[in-house]
């Protein structure tokens, strides 16, 4: 399953010049094989990214709008 998910991933960025690593392969290869595992339909997978995004969003001190450093505030 973390094979087929990382090959789906890979053939969409494939022929680019270049790819935004973390955001366009990374990110939502991990969320999805999560989501996977968790028994997420893939209708849901979406959704489940966006979620994943917004928790990691609260911890990085790069994010514009780091909810974090508000929380701390």
């Amino acid at each position: 399953m973390v094979r087929e998910t990382v090959e789906t991933f890979l053939a969409g960025l494939r022929g680019r010049d270049e790819v935004a690593y973390v955001r366009e392969f990374a990110s939502p290869v991990v969320a999805t094989v999560i989501a996977r595992m968790l028994g997420i339909p893939d209708k849901g997978q979406q959704l489940f990214q966006e979620w994943s995004r917004s928790l990691l969003a609260l911890a990085d001190p790069s994010a514009e709008g780091n909810g974090l450093q508000k929380v701390l505030s």
